[in-house]
Order: structure tokens, then sequence, then C-alpha cells
């Protein structure tokens, strides 16, 4: 989860890039959510009410940690966004807690691919367009602590929605001690 500062960044950032080619969709905050996604399950909300508990103690156990936005960035498939540091830090959180889910819900994970983190501003038809665009914009940057982990509900894999997230389903907050 965001915090509400740099969610609305990008959503500004997204507002004001997207109209300038055609897409299929612009992060706004209402439909399409600013997020960073550690990992992505094939989840049935149910087996996640049920171990909703368990989820937050651990979460709760975590640290804060920091995430530095590094440049604006392009996909191959027109999508544009922010790239996140892949930090030491950033990958042991996604891999104690694909580990913790997976212990508590066998087998809803999807196959580990390469992880890019990254926060997705708008999807380009033309991704040449996107191309274009990051080659023109100057460089970006910033730090921030994620205050919270949150589970969404996502658009189907392999729609030009790929991915994105559409409703918060549960949101844990991480430890601030």
């Amino acid at each position: 989860m965001l915090s509400e500062k740099i969610a609305n960044a990008s959503i500004d950032l997204a507002i004001k890039y997207a109209p300038m080619y055609p897409n299929f969709y612009i992060v706004d905050g209402k439909p399409f959510l600013p997020h960073i996604t550690i990992f992505t399950a094939s989840q049935k909300i149910e087996d996640i009410e049920a171990h909703s508990t368990a989820i937050e103690k651990f979460i709760k156990k975590l640290n804060p940690i920091r995430l530095d936005i590094v440049k604006f960035d392009a996909y191959d498939d027109g999508t544009l966004c922010l790239k996140i540091n892949p930090s030491g830090e950033l990958l042991s959180l996604r891999e104690k807690t694909r580990d913790f889910v997976e212990e508590k819900i066998s087998g809803i994970l999807r196959k580990k691919a390469s992880y890019n983190p990254h926060i997705t501003l708008t999807k380009y038809r033309n991704p040449k367009d996107c191309k274009m665009l990051v080659e023109t914009l100057g460089l970006i940057s910033g730090s921030f602590i994620s205050p919270a982990i949150g589970i969404g509900q996502c658009d189907d894999l392999g729609t030009p929605l790929d991915g994105q997230i559409r409703e918060i389903l549960f949101e844990f907050s991480i430890n601030r001690d």
C-alpha cells in the first residue's frame, strides 16, 4: 500500500501523461488504484478471510522499509510506470511474505517470475508511444515508507488491464515501532 501522498502524486503523474496517447486506462485512484505488487496469486476470498488474523499478525511483525523511486520506465507492452529500486529489503519482504502465504494457503501462488517493482501510471495502446515518451521525460526520484500491505482484487492476467488493482480487500498496517 502506498501512503496517501505517494498515491496522490502517482495519480497526478498518470493524469498528466496518460492522455498524451491513446491508452487502455489511467491509474486514477477510483477504478484503478496506485500500488506496488509484491506477488500475484490466484486467491479465493474465503481462503484469505480464513487466514486474515494470521496474516495480520505476520505483517505486524515486519519492519517498515524505505522504497526508492529511481526513474520513469516503459515496459514492452506499453505500460508507463515509476520504477522502484529492488532493494535487498524489498526482495526480502517479498520472499518472506510469499513463503508465509504459501504455507498458510497452499497452491495459490502464481509461478515465480522475475520481479520488477514499479507503480503503474497507464498503459498505452501503442507501446512505441510509451518508449518514445520515456525517452523525453526527465529524471524523477524520491523515497518513501509504505504504511501497510494490502491484498487486492485485480483484473485477469493476459488482458489489457492485466493485474491492475481495482479493490483493496484487506489492508494490514506494518509495525512502525
